[in-house]
């Protein structure tokens, strides 16, 4: 089985992040007072004003393969001013499958973890907020786990990604 150390921070917001990563439950308000509250928001169970969808454009389809599109339209939402809210009322089912898509649930299963379009959709995301220095230090520590762990697994490819050299 693979090395996870390197992916520790991430892989807890696979439990329950709201409670154990972030500090926020349905009991509270904190995710409406969060920082960045993107961070936390899930496409797959998510509702949204179509107007809202409508004024920020939609999901931005130049996102390939696995991630953060779903937190780059919370991003968007967010700077739009749209308040996030969680409810214990509205659970959703998420079928696990053997191989998923998801490299984190991969890494966690001791499968191969391909983080290839992961780390494009973040440098995507990078570039289109680049004014935002929050977006860079969130997705920055996400890159700098990944390598580590690509490197020390030597089990999915790595873009050149480097603490201080990305340029998006």
């Amino acid at each position: 089985m693979a090395d996870t150390g390197a992916l520790e921070p991430l892989i807890e917001v696979l439990e329950d992040e709201r409670e154990k990563k972030y500090g926020i439950s349905f009991s509270d308000d904190r995710l409406a007072k969060a920082k960045c509250p993107w961070k936390v928001f899930y496409g797959c169970n998510a509702s949204v004003r179509i107007s809202h969808l409508r004024a920020v454009g939609g999901f931005d389809q130049s996102f390939v393969g696995y991630g953060l599109e779903d937190n780059e339209l919370a991003y968007r939402l967010f700077t739009l001013g749209i308040r996030f809210v969680l409810s214990d009322r509205i659970p959703v089912f998420h079928e696990k499958p053997a191989n998923p898509r998801d490299p984190y649930k991969s890494a966690i299963q001791g499968s191969p973890a391909d983080f290839t379009t992961y780390v494009e959709n973040a440098k995507r995301f990078i570039r289109n907020h680049k004014d935002d220095p929050e977006v860079a230090q969130v997705l920055g520590q996400a890159l700098a786990a990944i390598e580590t762990y690509t490197h020390e697994n030597d089990n999915g490819p790595w873009l050149g990604y480097r603490k201080g050299e990305f340029r998006p």
